[in-house]
């Protein structure tokens, strides 16, 4: 039979180490409170004893001094005016911000706060789970912005370390993530907020690993420089246009870019800009904003916009050398009259073929008629030339009415030849009249 016993029957102290089995004693063999501090030897209480948790607020003697010297201490930011301060926001107060809870993203443009914020929207590039804190900064209501924690759906409320105006000022808000604006930080510049009614503004104040080089940039570490190209300098610390020295068509001065122009070089510079000087009555004018010349009778501005005479082709042409009197262009109507004198015309220059006519010889047999039309029909100014001779006997030309020994040439209409009249007695059939005449 087993034996009991029951602690009355223990004597105190009676039970030592050595009647202790190693590991005998458990957390449930002590009864509660059974182990007071007289009964824990110094430093026998290690880390590897402790569980997790185990030590709370109120098992902490907070009223000794404890040291941190070789380590560190870290508390959430203060709200209250009794809460530990974080280096953090000690140096916010010292540059005159107060900081809050970072964001995870920021909006910069509107968004519908009943809908846009909830758990599996976009913001920036970033898909929000419930309790995302948002900063939005660019709402078409500026009493709207501030901070919102992402619900799991429906709208979005304002976080509660920014839900009273008087948290606004100088509030500031780091974002940590963002396709367009991670790591930037961002602070309210309003002196005062009623919430509802102010139009609430942030601006960025930080941000140095969201600066890119953009167009016409480049970025080496820390610094931005400007990429400078053909005509583009930087020189004595500032960007200047480069010009060509050798040949300054441009100068640069205090005023800006400006156009160097040469005397007398036809280039005018005004108030309105540059101009071409024109002469009066010189050949040029400005036609619809360009410089044309000027065209009067006989020279034109042919399709392929060269300047040409006008040829009527006539009595002028053109050759591959320039311009000639076309072949037949000068008629009795072009000479003047008297234009052509002797000192004008070359020796045997002038031969029957050059002259336009020829002598013709006719003979008639007479009858009883005084009138014999010619063979050929001549004009009326070579009728003076006309010679007749009677059988061998030359008769006086006169302008009408012939008498013995005359004759007179004029027209027959009814043939429409030239015709011979002689005068007096009509000759015999064995007289011969012969005629001599230019036609």
């Amino acid at each position: 039979m087993a034996l009991q016993f029951v602690t009355r029957q223990f004597a105190d102290l009676s039970i030592t180490t050595g009647k202790l089995a190693d590991n005998a004693v458990t957390a449930g063999k002590l009864a509660n409170d059974a182990v007071d501090t007289s009964a824990i030897l110094d430093l026998n209480v290690t880390t590897g004893k402790l569980a997790a948790n185990a030590v709370t607020a109120g098992k902490a003697d907070l009223t000794g001094t404890w040291s941190f010297t070789s380590g560190t201490l870290r508390a959430a930011a203060p709200s209250a005016s009794d809460d530990v301060a974080t280096k953090s926001y000690v140096d916010g107060v010292a540059q005159g911000i107060k900081w809050k809870q970072p964001a995870r993203v920021v909006a910069i443009a509107n968004v519908d706060i009943s809908t846009a914020l909830a758990a599996g929207q976009t913001v920036d590039g970033v898909t929000l789970v419930a309790g995302d804190r948002i900063l939005l900064i660019g709402q078409s209501t500026g009493s709207q912005n501030g901070v919102y924690v992402a619900p799991a759906s429906g709208a979005a409320s304002r976080a509660a370390d920014l839900d009273a105006g008087s948290e606004f000022p100088s509030a500031a808000i780091f974002v940590s993530e963002g396709t367009g604006n991670a790591d930037t930080g961002w602070v309210c510049t309003n002196d005062a907020v009623t919430l509802g009614s102010t139009a609430i503004t942030f601006v960025q104040f930080t941000g140095a690993g969201s600066i890119v080089a953009g167009d016409g940039l480049a970025k080496t570490g820390n610094t931005l420089s400007v990429n400078t190209s053909n005509g583009v300098q930087v020189l004595s610390d500032s960007v200047q246009l480069k010009l060509n020295a050798s040949n300054p068509g441009l100068i640069a001065d205090s005023n800006g870019l400006t156009v160097r122009i040469k005397s007398n070089s036809g280039i005018i510079k005004d108030g309105d800009g540059l101009s071409v000087g024109l002469a009066a009555n010189k050949g040029l004018e400005f036609s619809s904003g360009a410089l044309a010349v000027k065209t009067t009778g006989g020279v034109q501005i042919d399709g392929s916009g060269f300047v040409t005479l006008l040829l009527d082709g006539g009595t002028l042409g053109q050759s591959g050398t320039g311009v000639k009197i076309a072949d037949g262009g000068v008629g009795t109507t072009q000479l003047a009259n008297g234009a052509v004198v002797t000192g004008k015309i070359a020796d045997n220059a002038v031969t029957l073929a050059k002259a336009g006519f020829r002598p013709y010889a006719q003979s008639f047999t007479g009858g009883t008629a005084l009138a014999y039309d010619l063979s050929q029909d001549i004009r009326s100014e070579f009728y003076p030339g006309v010679m007749v001779a009677l059988n061998g006997q030359l008769l006086l030309s006169v302008a009408s009415t012939p008498g013995d020994g005359e004759f007179v040439v004029d027209r027959n209409t009814g043939t429409s030849k030239t015709r011979v009249t002689l005068g007096g007695t009509a000759p015999t059939v064995d007289d011969v009249i012969t005629a001599n005449y230019l036609g």
